[in-house]
């Protein structure tokens, strides 16, 4: 929506990407960057090996991935995923951890 409609929303790079069919890509170290409205970086997503859907704007994967915000104080890994590049979501579907660090830094005491 206008006046964001040329910023950076979603960033996806890999260090190889192969053709895997009808807009579908093997990508090689996907790293996923999403931003938010005000430009700041909101999360990063890591996978070793994936098939993107440029079509449907996926990526997925039976193998692991990692996600982390950019401050590293949430972190979630597992097995078995995939990224929605339109609603920035992430399913994981197998062994799933999640680690909080300082979740009540910034939460004000009574």
């Amino acid at each position: 929506e206008p006046p964001h409609q040329t910023q950076l929303r979603t960033l996806v790079t890999g260090g190889e990407v192969v053709p895997a069919g009808a807009n579908r890509y093997r990508i090689k170290n996907l790293h996923v960057e999403t931003f938010s409205e005000n430009g700041s970086a909101e999360a990063v997503v890591d996978a070793p090996d994936c098939i993107y859907d440029d079509a449907a704007r996926t990526a997925s994967s039976d193998g692991p991935v990692k996600s982390q915000t950019p401050d590293g104080r949430f972190r979630v890994e597992g097995t078995g995923f995939c990224v929605t590049l339109t609603n920035k979501s992430l399913t994981i579907s197998n062994n799933v951890s999640t680690v909080i660090r300082d979740a009540g830094a910034n939460v004000k005491k009574p």
